[in-house]
């Protein structure tokens, strides 16, 4: 199975589940803010860092980018960070920049040019793909998780598939 093909399986399951909003939303943030806390921050102007990983088999080289949620649920038009890329262990970091009014972030990984997935499905990724290889991300692949605002501290986002499909759903 190709990556195109399991990221339309989740969108197709997804669009099968129904949950209230705000339940899903609740589970995004709890999801998301896993193996990592926020302060409380102090309300100064200190930007913040997000740091995490990227995983549906490890994510290596893709961009890492955060949106912030405005008030009416909205994205922010631009990101609220510069874009950083993925390592090869599929960690990331991310520094918030002056244009974050300390809200809720949505942090997305994106594939493209050199963005690989490590498979991690024992029967093989399809076009000759095995258990444990590299396989080229797409222009289009997306993984995405929402956290809570985290203050001037820094605060742990781990995005894969779980975070993706309750992002997805809220």
């Amino acid at each position: 199975m190709d990556i195109n093909m399991l990221n339309n399986t989740i969108k197709t399951q997804s669009s099968k589940i129904k949950f209230h909003q705000p339940a899903l939303l609740a589970l995004s943030l709890a999801v998301a803010a896993c193996g990592g806390g926020a302060g409380g921050g102090d309300g100064g102007n200190t930007p913040s860092t997000v740091a995490g990983s990227a995983a549906k088999g490890i994510i290596a080289n893709a961009v890492v980018e955060a949106y912030e949620v405005l008030a009416d649920g909205t994205l922010s038009a631009k990101p609220v960070s510069d874009p950083a890329k993925t390592l090869p262990d599929g960690s990331y970091t991310l520094t918030l920049n002056s244009s974050y009014q300390k809200g809720a972030l949505r942090v997305i990984i994106k594939g493209g040019s050199g963005a690989t997935m490590t498979c991690d499905i024992p029967t093989g990724c399809g076009n000759g793909i095995v258990f444990g290889q590299p396989t080229p991300l797409s222009d289009t692949f997306r993984l995405a998780a929402v956290t809570p605002a985290p203050g001037s501290t820094t605060v742990s986002v781990h995005i894969n598939a779980l975070t993706d499909l309750a992002d997805k759903i809220a």
